[in-house]
């Protein structure tokens, strides 16, 4: 299986359990928003960190405002394979759309390539969605970048975007210098 098959399937599977739950959630409480996009009030995080889109918006029966997150474990049956490019190992583990950790082992040259990725993919300006589609086709939301001393990571919500989104990541990555890049998720404790 390719690199972009197994992402493909994944981001297909994640997308296909999004658009009955987020339905059913709309059944439920017709009044509810799906993948607004939302910035927390908090000029600590930086942006575009800050933003998110949540997976479902609506009330509670009370009145109260309740994101709803929608989450997939990753496949129980799914196998890991690692694909050798030239000077780049990529590690394509179990993981779910909806929380991908990628992992990478050299600090990016300058962090404003992830920035500039998650403005095109979380969409800040909405203008990539077309009206009148489900979808928005935009990534979620995602973390800021972390460290461990010897590999540096993020987590991403790809929310309903294309697969397109984590090959231009792993592009990204790969074009910086990075020689080994794993794609994984745990199971949601």
């Amino acid at each position: 299986m390719s690199i972009s098959s197994k992402i493909s399937d994944e981001r297909d599977r994640y997308v296909s359990y999004f658009e009955t739950a987020a339905q059913a959630a709309k059944a439920e409480n017709p009044d509810s928003v799906s993948e607004i996009l939302i910035s927390l009030n908090n000029e600590e995080i930086p942006f575009p960190f800050r933003y998110f889109r949540a997976d479902v918006l609506g009330e509670t029966p009370d009145g109260a405002t309740r994101v709803l997150e929608l989450w997939l474990d990753p496949r129980e049956d799914a196998q890991g394979r690692a694909f050798d490019l030239g000077p780049v190992t990529l590690e394509i583990h179990p993981f779910t759309w909806c929380g991908v950790q990628v992992g990478f082992d050299r600090q990016l040259s300058d962090e404003s390539l992830i920035g500039d990725f998650l403005d095109k993919w979380l969409d800040l300006g909405d203008t990539a969605y077309n009206r009148g589609e489900p979808l928005s086709g935009a990534i979620h939301s995602a973390t800021q970048i972390e460290t461990d001393g010897t590999f540096w990571f993020l987590t991403i919500d790809f929310g309903t975007a294309s697969a397109d989104a984590l090959l231009d990541l792993l592009d990204i990555l790969v074009n910086d210098g990075a020689s080994r890049v794993v794609v994984a998720s745990q199971a949601k404790q």
